[in-house]
């Protein structure tokens, strides 16, 4: 057996282990929340329901959630490439378990298989990595908060398959640079954005890296750049096939849609261009990457205008009032200290080890990248806390060394490199920030007051935004609100309901043609509640109630009762 093989399978168990142990004593603590179905994350139970409705029959192509949304529906921006898991499990387990079960052994094993792929990425990266031991980069993975709550079990949503894919292509911009290490990085970017839009500044990233080594010169990069952008061209043609969505010409640039595969498809085909031009000397190639750069991004905003702002068609109220708190969308700078502290601690912790061993050691271009990989993680998560997701798993071979070095220090310098690098630390030592909660008495428990709902005939509901893929996955009733901001309408209805004078409450639910209107308090936020409003604990004219479990409150047009 070879070393080079050794070293897989060794890399290859390691992660399975760790993976099962992690998420079996995860799985373990949560069990009753599982059985039940009550997943972590509003974005998981949509994504059970959205492939509930594929295996009943729905078409591969239609996204819509027809549920959700005042009518007829809402064509969601995300993809099935991150149902085929979930579904596979699902379909597979059905004729033995029964569908229940082969949904609670789905959603409970599809994270930890991507969490053993993600480890095993990591251990890859660190030996690619002078200094860094792999095991020791895999533990420090597997604790590497906020990312390792992508992989708990429950989490299918499609971040943790994000994480696969931009760990992968830095695996590749790790290898040497041929055209197939190129091809991976094309092929892990097209499938990332057939996936979602948020890894997209990291392949960006990644992107500069290779045309910046073909700018000076080194061995191999005009193939791996080449392979760059006929792998981005190949998969995403192959994702226009296979994963298009109905709603392809949908007015927007959220997702795996028209406007985002026209613009990938620009910048791929200006990589191939770039790499096809033989300038010789740097400031010449210098000069024709900055003039077919600039054009190209000019031609990629020319063909698809929308991707200069994807979220510009969310309603200013609906913004204000709901995406402005969806957490993994705010500023790091504008969260509170805790949060802070919590979500960027480990990413600032591998970033200042990143540069410790970039500065250290005599081959500098690996240890450069994946500090530049992290550092775009940061400034990601200036404007997006999600971006602290990637950092934190990009940490984890930089600290691996730092521990590694520590280990012949001492004991006192062991143990404070591995309190730096235990990932899951952070967010407990970011409570010493925090202000005492005093629950508040009134507030409505979510779970209770949808699980009440199932008891009720379908109906369609006008509930507060956060509470719509619960209603949807949970019951068997239509959820005009949900959080998702192609669902304008339905969104901003429930706000003005919420938030508007009682006389014109009626006027709302008509327009959307509801039955009723589930309140559940606390969930606008801690804002206060116009006085007379619902929110505020007004119950409009021409309404009677009936109160639901866990202090949820029905409201009923009397004209329909």
């Amino acid at each position: 057996m070879t070393v080079r093989a050794h070293g897989w399978r060794v890399d290859a168990v390691t992660a399975i282990v760790l993976s099962t142990v992690l998420s079996a004593v995860g799985a373990w603590q949560h069990r009753r929340d599982l059985v039940d179905l009550r997943l972590p994350d509003a974005d998981d139970l949509m994504r059970l329901q959205q492939v509930r409705d594929w295996l009943a029959g729905q078409r591969f192509a239609d996204l819509t959630q027809h549920r959700l949304g005042p009518g007829p529906g809402v064509a969601m921006h995300w993809t099935r490439l991150a149902d085929l898991g979930p579904a596979g499990l699902i379909k597979s387990a059905s004729p033995i378990l029964g569908r229940h079960m082969a949904e609670v052994v789905a959603v409970t094993i599809w994270p930890p298989l991507l969490l053993a792929v993600s480890l095993f990425l990591i251990a890859r990266i660190a030996r690619m990595l002078p200094g860094a031991p792999p095991g020791t980069a895999m533990v420090v993975a597997a604790l590497a908060y906020p990312a390792s709550g992508l992989f708990l079990p429950g989490r299918i949503d499609h971040h943790a398959l994000q994480m696969v894919l931009i760990l992968g292509a830095v695996l590749a911009l790790l290898s040497r640079a041929t055209f197939a290490a190129g091809a991976a990085i094309g092929l892990a970017a097209a499938g990332s954005l057939t996936v979602g839009m948020e890894t997209v500044p990291f392949f960006g990233v990644i992107g500069v890296l290779i045309v910046v080594a073909w700018i000076a010169g080194s061995v191999g990069a005009s193939g791996r750049l080449l392979g760059v952008g006929i792998g981005t061209i190949t998969g995403l043609l192959a994702a226009r096939l296979v994963f298009a969505p109905l709603a392809w010409d949908f007015p927007a640039c959220d997702g795996f849609d028209a406007a985002s595969w026209r613009a990938a498809l620009f910048l791929a085909a200006a990589t191939c261009l770039l790499a096809a031009t033989k300038p010789a000397g740097i400031k010449p190639r210098l000069a024709i990457a900055g003039l077919i750069g600039a054009v190209a991004l000019a031609g990629a905003l020319i063909v698809s205008p929308t991707c200069r702002s994807p979220y510009g068609m969310v309603d200013p109220l609906v913004a204000r009032w709901w995406l402005a708190g969806v957490a993994e969308a705010q500023p790091l700078l504008q969260a509170t200290p805790a949060v802070m502290l919590g979500q960027a601690g480990l990413l600032l912790a591998g970033i200042a080890a990143g540069a410790w061993w970039t500065m250290r050691t005599p081959d500098r271009s690996r240890w450069g990248a994946v500090l530049a990989v992290q550092t775009a993680a940061f400034a990601l998560a200036l404007v997006q806390l999600r971006g602290t997701y990637v950092g934190a798993l990009l940490a984890a071979p930089a600290l691996a060394a730092m521990i590694s070095v520590a280990r012949t220090r001492g004991a006192i310098p062991l143990v404070t490199a591995w309190l730096a690098s235990a990932g899951v630390l952070y967010p407990l030592a970011a409570r010493a920030f925090e202000q005492p909660v005093v629950s508040d008495p009134r507030a409505c428990d979510r779970v209770a007051a949808v699980d009440a709902l199932a008891a009720l005939p379908p109906m369609r509901v006008l509930a507060p935004v956060d509470l719509g893929a619960a209603i949807i996955a949970r019951t068997h009733h239509v959820a005009i609100a949900g959080p998702y901001h192609r669902n304008t309408t339905g969104n901003r209805a429930a706000l003005l309901a919420f938030l508007g004078p009682g006389a014109r409450v009626g006027d709302v639910v008509t327009g959307v043609s509801a039955d009723a209107i589930l309140w559940c308090a606390g969930t606008l936020g801690d804002r206060p509640a116009p006085p007379g409003s619902i929110g505020a604990g007004a119950v409009p004219p021409g309404f009677h109630t009936t109160p639901v479990a866990g202090h949820g409150l029905l409201l009923w047009p009397s004209r329909g009762r």
